[in-house]
């Protein structure tokens, strides 16, 4: 079966529904290979091969640095 990618919308959506006091946890993924993710970074991407200019952006690992 194969799922369907989770939007900014939907991802918005789910936060806005999460219990105040949990709005200060770290932001998590987990991996299925269980390995569990922190989020260093939440930024907007300037125009790339992939991406729009302005997609914004999850990065799980390491230094982001804008080219």
């Amino acid at each position: 079966m194969s799922m369907k990618a989770k939007t900014y919308r939907e991802l918005k959506k789910w936060l806005e529904e999460l219990p105040e006091d949990r709005l200060d946890d770290h932001i998590s993924i987990l991996d299925l290979s269980d390995e569990y993710q922190e989020i260093a970074h939440l930024v907007q991407t300037r125009e790339t091969d992939v991406l729009d200019e302005g997609h914004p952006l999850m990065v799980i690992k390491g230094e982001f640095e804008r080219k």
